[in-house]
C-alpha cells in the first residue's frame, strides 16, 4: 500500500484469498496441493497501519517489521517508513512515506537497470505534491515516462533514428496545417539520409529527370 492508502483488514482478507487461489493453481493434476510451509504471507505498506494494529494481535519481529495473527495465518507486515536506514534497505525507502526516507533511498540504492534511473526524480516530485500514484510494473512506468520525456526533447532529438520514409508516413494532416510540410522535413536531412533506401537505378532515374527539366528550362 502506498502512502495514500491504508493497510486494513480488507487488504489482509484479499491477501489470504490470493494465497489460497495461488496455492490451488500450483497443484499438479491428481496430486495434493503444495504444503503450507512453502508459502509466507507479507503485507508491505508505506506508513504504519495503526487501526489494523489496534484490532489485530501483532508482535514485533524487527525494526519496522511486525507479525500479525490473522485467523489461522501469520502475516508479516513491513512498514517501509520504519525499517532501518541501511544500504540493504535503500530500495524500500524509495517507497517510504516521508521525503527523508525517499532521499535516503535515492542516495543509497544502486540501480541495476539503467533505463529506470529517472524513477528517483519522479518519485521525489510526486511526493512533494502529495499525489503519488505508484506504477504496478516497470512497463507501466515506462509508458508513463515516454509521454513525459517527449516534452523535454528538441524536434531534432525526436526525429533521430527515423528514416525519411518513416518520418513522411508519420507526418499527419494536423502537422501539415501547422506548416510542417514534407519539404520542410527533408531540409533537415543530409544527402545520405535522403537517399537511404533508394537503389542506384532509382537515383539515376531521378537525376535524368532533373537534367531533362533543366534542359527544357
Amino acid at each position: 500500500k502506498s502512502h495514500r492508502e491504508a493497510l486494513n483488514a480488507w487488504a489482509l482478507d484479499e491477501l489470504v484469498g490470493h494465497y489460497v487461489n495461488y496455492r490451488k493453481q500450483l497443484r499438479p493434476p491428481s496430486e495434493p496441493m503444495p504444503p503450507e510451509t512453502d508459502f509466507r504471507l507479507y503485507g508491505i505498506c508505506a506508513r504504519m497501519p495503526r487501526k489494523l494494529m489496534g484490532k489485530a494481535s501483532a508482535t514485533v519481529a524487527g525494526e519496522g517489521i511486525y507479525d500479525v495473527r490473522w485467523g489461522i495465518r501469520t502475516i508479516r507486515i513491513i512498514v517501509l517508513s520504519r525499517v532501518p536506514r541501511e544500504d540493504r534497505n535503500a530500495l524500500w525507502h524509495l517507497f517510504g512515506a516521508t521525503e527523508t526516507s525517499l532521499r535516503f533511498g535515492a542516495a543509497r540504492h544502486r540501480w541495476r537497470t539503467p533505463d529506470v534511473s529517472t524513477l528517483v526524480y519522479e518519485l521525489y516530485q510526486k511526493y512533494r505534491t502529495e499525489d503519488m500514484i505508484m506504477p504496478y510494473t516497470l512497463e507501466d512506468y515506462k509508458k508513463y515516462m515516454k509521454k513525459e520525456v517527449l516534452g523535454w526533447l528538441t524536434p531534432e532529438e525526436r526525429l533521430r533514428g527515423l528514416s525519411p520514409e518513416d518520418m513522411l508516413k508519420r507526418l499527419s494532416s494536423e502537422e501539415r496545417l501547422r506548416g510542417l510540410s514534407p519539404e520542410d522535413m527533408l531540409k533537415r536531412l543530409s544527402s545520405e539520409e535522403r537517399l537511404r533506401g533508394l537503389s542506384p537505378e532509382e537515383i539515376e532515374a531521378y537525376l535524368r529527370k532533373l537534367r531533362s527539366k533543366k534542359r527544357d528550362n
